[in-house]
């Protein structure tokens, strides 16, 4: 790429020759860069292997949510580095490794908001917040609402259906 853009800056011609290597000069500069896509991009794979070996980190994650999980941990579980655990794994769920716990853990709230009638703060603690305002910033980053409007719905639309049940049956 850096002689293709030297080529084009010393280049001096004039007229049509000029435009026709200019076009030239773009569809090889854009080559070059579709060509990087995508040697980038198959780099990017994530082999048989790891795909079960990631499978096994995250339903590690799933079953000890509530646990502190730090990366030393997760990465000895993968049998892979660190760096290689993130990017795999970012690459196979789409998300962190953070971003899958916070979700793992949002999971289980929701179940305890919907079926105990638990403090919000007890269901934070349960679930692995020891600071309920950052479990409830995270759990209103997940589902567009706080834990007690979450709990609320759930409980109101419960009671809806029982109504109608009531109702269906007279």
């Amino acid at each position: 790429m850096v002689q293709l853009l030297k080529q084009v800056r010393d280049y001096r011609g004039e007229g049509l020759p000029a435009r026709l290597f200019y076009d030239g000069k773009v569809a090889e500069a854009v080559a070059l860069v579709a060509e990087r896509h995508l040697k980038r991009k198959n780099r990017r794979s994530v082999s048989a292997e790891d795909m079960v070996r990631l499978a096994d980190v995250a339903a590690f994650i799933t079953a000890h949510c509530a646990d502190e999980l730090p990366l030393e941990r997760l990465s000895r579980i993968g049998c892979m580095s660190i760096s290689k655990l993130k990017d795999a794994f970012h690459v196979r769920y789409g998300c962190t490794i953070t971003q899958y716990i916070q979700g793992q853990r949002t999971e289980q709230a929701g179940r305890l908001l919907r079926e105990t009638d638990l403090p919000v703060s007890q269901v934070a603690a349960i679930v692995g917040y020891q600071n309920p305002s950052r479990f409830a910033e995270i759990f209103r980053r997940n589902t567009g609402r706080s834990p007690a409007e979450y709990r609320r719905a759930c409980w109101s639309s419960f009671t809806e259906v029982n109504d109608m049940e009531r109702k269906d049956s007279l």
